[in-house]
């Protein structure tokens, strides 16, 4: 189905997953600490420029995981109904 073994295929799309997790949340923690010294301009700078993308990024691979395991289950229901 993915041309590649599954189970491989899974591994390395939550890997990418966790990554983009990560830098989400690391990028959320630098807005946080210029908002704290009351850096605004800062904290929106790097709003727009680190955790926007990474956020988008994260939510993406969500995305696509949720369709992917979706499309597993539909298959494999599929096959037990045969």
């Amino acid at each position: 189905m993915f041309g590649l073994d599954k189970s491989e295929f899974f591994e390395a799309l939550h890997s990418e997953f966790e990554e983009a997790k990560s830098k989400r949340t690391s990028s959320a923690v630098v807005v946080c600490r210029f908002l704290r010294d009351g850096n605004v301009e800062r904290a929106r700078l790097a709003l727009s420029r680190c955790f926007e993308p990474a956020d988008q990024k994260f939510h993406e691979l969500l995305t696509r995981m949720g369709e992917l395991l979706a499309r597993e289950q539909t298959t494999n229901e599929q096959e037990q109904a045969q």
